[in-house]
């Protein structure tokens, strides 16, 4: 939108246009002398000018799409403490994902000619890469007092613990309610729309308005997406994801922090409205309507921006070049150059590491137990090839892994070693995560199978179940890889390896929510002690870059000795980097 750049305004203007444009183009302090020809407040504010000349009684969508979220993360940004409407302050690194969106904004409406120091960024403040911090050494644990031996060297009982800490059963937090529904599908393995999908995409005119951001499972991607909508008075906001029960938990969190009013149903077509209406639907509902969606939405969220690569997907969204697009992810360092391609700016990143080192997340212990005898020829397991990564055959691999001996073994094993202790086993599919689970149930543990077969009513009780104590094991193939949290959940047990460090950044990310009496997320990898970073399977180490492992040892957070920890640390130090 390009409006001629008028004399300098007056404040009768200037408070003409705040009431149009519902945002302050004045920060505290301010003075009309601030207001700098070519910066990007002074341009929306010469629109907005011209625009109430032209008899306009709202702002165009036009108008909006070009400066309603750049001005409202200036106001946001402005407090000392940013905060949500329910009075929520956004932690540093959620302001990071806001405050470098702002400057890539106000970057890409100056241009390269734009003056500097203007709006609190010049082009130059913006990065086109967040470097990561360096990750300091793991803090090595002092191996307690020797006991006599036992089966199980690498755990300690129930008894040995602290009294204080076992007394305190994890007690979950209030978290998003869950819908029930299918195992999660990337959306690109649905049959491809030929038109769209043989779209030239070598011209990428929307390229420049689309940024993401990485915010590690449980740092809060959600709350800095209410951040966004709480930045945007006027213009509207459409969050996609890819499963119809994070729509659910989007809106359940979008009401609770205050914004319950502004939720709009899709609005479609010619259909407008100025006073910025958020709505949340799928990546499905999105590529079934590309083409119709209103020009009311300045500003589309993509939730899990992995999703949004399929060619169909990211066909809709590159022809769609009006909004600017936000891209939050989880896992974006294993995959940035795929989400870089869609996304091409990244404007923060606060990962898995850093969010347990600063305490946002909890700590992680690793367990890496030999899997035995009878099924080392996982190596043997042919890969196949994904979207953006590679994966284990998954029929192959239950062959090897869902045999009843080493099912009713694993039962055996997590009685002895972790009890009541609740946690997730992920399995090579749904017949080996019921096979698993009536192990489980055999060997005294209240253990539930769940996937996209459970009746969705069932599924909701079971996940209940959980969070009331009543279910302390859930078995399952993908389906709780991602898009559900439990705050109780603490141990991850990787019953069926995989390939991909992305699905297992996502297993891993179930058990970093914190809650009281939760030490830290306990990873169990079903890998020998020497396993290197350079073989097929993932574990904790190789996604970390952790060069030793130290059986039960913090692998990244902060360590706190004598706080109720479940597993004793062993003493032997074993080289894993390869």
């Amino acid at each position: 939108m390009a409006a001629k750049a008028a004399k300098a305004p007056t404040g009768a203007q200037v408070e003409r246009a705040r009431e149009f444009a519902r945002e302050p183009f004045l920060l505290e302090g301010e003075k009309l002398k601030d207001l700098v020809a070519g910066s990007a407040r002074r341009m929306a504010l010469d629109a907005a000018l011209a625009e109430i000349d032209e008899g306009r009684e709202t702002p165009s969508a036009e108008w909006r799409r070009e400066y309603s979220l750049m001005l409202g993360l200036e106001r946001v940004l402005a407090d000392e403490v940013p905060r949500l409407a329910d009075g929520a302050e956004l932690n540093p690194h959620q302001v990071d994902a806001l405050s470098g969106t702002l400057a890539a904004l106000i970057t890409e409406l100056e241009g390269e000619q734009g003056p500097a120091a203007t709006n609190g960024a010049g082009p130059d403040d913006t990065p086109d890469e967040v470097e990561p911090e360096p990750e300091p050494e793991p803090e090595l644990e002092p191996e307690p007092e020797p006991e006599e031996d036992e089966p199980d060297a690498g755990l300690e009982d129930e008894e040995d613990e602290e009294d204080e800490e076992d007394d305190d059963e994890p007690v979950a937090e209030e978290d998003d309610d869950l819908a029930p529904d299918e195992e999660p599908m990337d959306w690109e393995a649905e049959p491809e729309d030929t038109e769209l999908a043989g779209a030239d995409v070598l011209e990428d005119p929307g390229a420049s308005r689309r940024f993401w951001f990485e915010h590690a499972t449980g740092a809060g991607k959600t709350v800095a997406a209410v951040g966004f909508i709480e930045a945007s008075r006027t213009g509207g906001i459409l969050i996609l994801t890819h499963r119809r029960n994070l729509v659910d938990q989007f809106i359940g969190e979008i009401s609770d922090r205050g914004y319950a009013e502004r939720l709009s149903p899709p609005i479609l077509g010619d259909a407008d409205h100025p006073y910025g209406p958020v709505t949340v639907e799928t990546y499905q509902w999105f590529v079934r309507n590309a083409g119709k969606v209103s020009d009311a939405y300045s500003i589309v969220i993509c939730d899990e921006a992995h999703t949004a690569l399929g060619e169909k997907t990211s066909a809709c969204i590159r022809a769609w070049t009006g909004p600017v697009f936000i891209g939050m992810t989880a896992t974006g360092a294993l995959i940035a150059r795929h989400v870089a391609d869609l996304f091409p700016t990244q404007t923060s990143r606060f990962d898995l590491g850093q969010a347990a080192r600063r305490g946002v997340i909890s700590p992680l212990r690793c367990i890496r137990i030999p899997p035995g005898p009878g099924v080392r020829t996982i190596a043997n397991v042919p890969l196949r090839k994904g979207e953006v990564d590679q994966e284990f055959d998954q029929e192959e691999l239950a062959k090897l892994l869902d045999q009843g001996p080493f099912n009713a073994a694993i039962a055996d094993l997590y009685k002895s070693r972790f009890r009541n202790v609740p946690g997730l086993v992920y399995t090579a599919g749904v017949k080996h995560a019921t096979n698993v689970a009536k192990a489980f149930q055999d060997a005294g543990i209240n253990a539930r199978a769940v996937s996209g077969e459970t009746p969705k009513r069932e599924l909701a009780e079971i996940l209940a179940g959980f969070e009331r104590g009543e279910v302390d094991v859930l078995c399952n193939a993908m389906l709780l890889a991602e898009g559900w949290n439990s705050p109780r959940a603490t141990i991850c047990m990787h019953l069926a390896p995989t390939a991909s460090r992305r699905i297992y950044q996502q297993r891993v990310g179930r058990v970093t929510r914190r809650t009281p009496g939760k030490e830290a997320g306990l990873v169990v990898d079903f890998v020998h002690p020497a396993t290197t970073h350079d073989e097929n399977v993932i574990t904790l180490h190789s996604l970390l870059d952790r060069d030793v492992y130290r059986g039960g040892a913090i692998v990244v957070g902060p360590v706190r000795r004598g706080r109720g920890r479940r597993v004793r640390v062993e003493k032997r130090v074993v080289p894993v980097s390869g």
